[in-house]
């Protein structure tokens, strides 16, 4: 009976040779670059000891991104414009799209950007969303994108359109609203917006509702309006003081108005 010693004896170089394998497949798996690309397998010779290293590709990161909106809205008599100033930062990965989500029924007019390779409109169910495509290796863009509303007559109450978030990890967006000679607004809801302290100024992180009510110049009605009202004065006798009666009917529109005389 042969022993595994008097083997090793009879073949010097068996030894040798296993070595020699075991040392090229060490060099391999300290080696990073053979995991990220897709080698062919290393052939080894049918008499040599084998060891099976199973490999697979790296993964590409997930793509994040962020994005903040500066959209200033011109109102007309007849039609809403925006032209919304986007500052969108590729926070992770390597991005080809951007996905932004559009709250409205507006046309996008145009997207415009010297890092973008073009655009659309993408509908899923009810939810509408803006797509981008930018240029490989972009991390930092500054698009314009315009929208347009359907035409309308005068009075009328429309639910602006905005952008939302989609698929960006951060958001932030300022509407400015601006009122043509002509036509004059008056928002009525806001839900999911901040007022802020600037004239119709508002912001949101998530987008929600904005109502305006538009009609033509002095035509809105207040929410407390003073019709038939007399003022009457008198003078106290010793012309120390003057005593003022205001008589009229207020008509209140709206829960909780004031009005300063």
């Amino acid at each position: 009976m042969k022993t595994r010693e008097t083997l090793a004896a009879r073949n010097p170089n068996a030894n040798w040779s296993r070595f020699l394998w075991l040392f090229i497949l060490l060099l391999i798996a300290l080696s990073p670059s053979v995991f990220a690309q897709d080698s062919p397998p290393l052939v080894i010779p049918e008499d040599a000891d084998k060891i099976i290293i199973e490999t697979r590709p790296v993964q590409k990161p997930p793509v994040f991104h962020s994005a903040k909106a500066q959209a200033a809205v011109q109102i007309f008599t007849d039609r809403i414009e925006q032209a919304i100033r986007l500052e969108i930062t590729v926070i992770q990965g390597d991005a080809e799209t951007i996905s932004l989500g559009l709250n409205g029924k507006d046309e996008i007019t145009a997207v415009e950007g010297d890092q973008v390779t073009s655009w659309s409109v993408r509908q899923e169910g009810n939810a509408r969303f803006l797509d981008i495509k930018i240029k490989a290796g972009v991390k930092n863009l500054n698009p314009l994108v315009r929208l347009r509303s359907p035409e309308f007559e005068l009075p009328n109450t429309v639910s602006l359109t905005h952008l939302t978030p989609g698929k960006a990890v951060g958001f932030n967006s300022v509407i400015t609203l601006k009122y043509a000679p002509g036509v004059e607004g008056k928002v009525i809801e806001v839900p999911g917006f901040n007022p802020l302290d600037t004239k119709n100024q508002f912001q949101t992180s998530s987008g929600g509702v904005l109502k305006i009510q538009l009609g033509h110049s002095g035509a809105l009605a207040e929410p407390v309006e003073l019709t038939d009202s007399q003022l009457t004065g008198k003078v106290d006798p010793n012309g120390k003081f003057v005593e003022f009666q205001l008589r009229g009917t207020a008509t209140v529109r709206e829960k909780d108005a004031s009005l300063i005389l």
